[in-house]
């Protein structure tokens, strides 16, 4: 990419929060999730004015005629995930590890057809490379893009729900999963729609609890029909 190639008006998160009606934490959470269009420049994201208005107006914004307001969340084009382990079949957006380091989100480190791992990170590539060097046994890595507010969550609420044989246990034998200090409803699994649909917040909710653990369910089920 040459200078010609960097748009004029370009300007940092601060300046466009205005137009965008979105804070400047939330445009740097977005950017660095690989959802809103930017330009990193020096490890800052920095975004032109009129497509983060025109992202925010496609995927944040809906018109209400006096119902409760919705939200819509968009996954990055990632390629989908190929022969994942049948416990994870079923989620919706999970993609191959991404090789972009900046992306952030939860991964999960298979062996066979088994998740024997799950993390979170905002470089998944470079997590991934230090779990090697620790010589964590697997064979395969999937990846869910996440807001880097909603990790904690998400990732609680598959560790519950798969048990990997790697992630930490309590001397009482529970999983040992991220402290979420904030009473709010489990984050929404993301999902990859080309022309993405309202979903009402009780859908949402609801979609949220029941995904980790029908990952459980479709894998018992799965084994089931092949013996």
């Amino acid at each position: 990419m040459s200078y010609e190639d960097i748009p004029p008006g370009i300007q940092s998160a601060e300046k466009v929060s205005a137009t965008c009606r979105v804070t400047p934490e939330r445009l740097r959470e977005l950017a660095h999730a690989g959802l809103i269009p930017h330009y990193m420049i020096d490890g800052v994201p920095h975004f032109y004015s009129k497509e983060a208005r025109e992202w925010v107006a496609n995927h944040l914004m809906t018109r209400c005629d006096g119902a409760q307001s919705l939200n819509i969340i968009v996954a990055p084009p990632f390629p989908r995930a190929k022969d994942a382990p049948i416990a994870l079949q079923s989620v919706p957006g999970l993609c191959e590890i991404a090789a972009q380091a900046e992306i952030c989100g939860v991964y999960f480190l298979c062996e066979a057809d088994e998740v024997v791992y799950v993390g979170q990170s905002i470089n998944p590539s470079h997590r991934v490379r230090e779990h090697r060097k620790d010589r964590k046994k697997f064979d395969r890595v999937f990846f869910l893009a996440c807001p880097q507010s909603e990790l904690d969550r998400v990732e609680t609420e598959f560790i519950l729900a798969l048990e990997p044989a790697l992630n930490g246990r309590t001397p009482t034998g529970g999983m040992v999963v991220p402290r979420i200090s904030e009473p709010r409803p489990p984050h929404p699994q993301l999902v990859n729609r080309v022309k993405p649909r309202p979903i009402s917040p009780a859908a949402l909710d609801q979609r949220a609890k029941a995904t980790a653990a029908s990952v459980v369910a479709a894998a018992a089920r799965k084994r089931k029909e092949a013996a």
